[in-house]
């Protein structure tokens, strides 16, 4: 997931799942449904590292026994991606068992935090299926120094302080494109994620 200061995100590894899921595959389902570890499927595809296993498993899905856990007292995070995704795949390759097939539609997914709970939503549009994870606030690790930013591909639209606030939790040298007025009081800024 990496992260974000803003309250949607993508991140380098919701980008890489996106990757993955733009033209989902019935062995992608499988693989979830046999239960192989979420870990290992993102070293096989490419959506992790060996660098981000401490991330992920420890950050990101650890519980108490895990110093740096972002949410130590909620449990089985794992199981709720994993269903999640097993999901959202079963409803993007839908079209597959039609007569005759159709296309799957492609999985995008966005990291929102916030909620009081871990959980995912899938919604399904005519053009595709969209995973929501839904998380509690945490606090992060200090955000890496650029070139470490990727630019998201999301703005926030909000009144002017708002949009203050949200660029003052960036780094300086992350160098945000200036936010640009959209109405009275109201502002778009592109936001910055890792």
């Amino acid at each position: 997931m990496s992260g974000s200061l803003s309250a949607v995100a993508k991140g380098r590894i919701m980008r890489a799942i996106d990757q993955r899921l733009r033209d989902p595959k019935p062995e992608y389902l499988e693989e979830l449904e046999e239960g192989q570890s979420l870990f290992g499927i993102g070293l096989d595809s490419g959506i992790v590292t060996d660098e981000q296993e401490a991330h992920v498993l420890g950050e990101v899905f650890g519980g108490s026994d895990s110093p740096r856990a972002f949410w130590p007292k909620l449990e089985l995070k794992q199981e709720i991606v994993r269903a999640g995704y097993i999901q959202a795949l079963r409803i993007a390759l839908a079209p597959l068992r039609r007569t005759p097939p159709d296309r799957s539609k492609p999985i995008v997914s966005y990291w929102v935090v916030g909620p009081e709970d871990f959980e995912i939503m899938v919604a399904e549009s005519a053009q595709e299926v969209t995973v929501f994870l839904l998380t509690p606030r945490f606090a992060p690790p200090a955000p890496p120094r650029p070139p470490g930013d990727i630019q998201e591909d999301l703005w926030v639209i909000a009144p002017e302080a708002r949009i203050a606030e949200i660029r003052a939790r960036f780094p300086p040298a992350y160098n945000l494109e200036d936010p640009k007025k959209l109405g009275a009081g109201v502002q778009s800024q592109r936001v910055k994620g890792y």
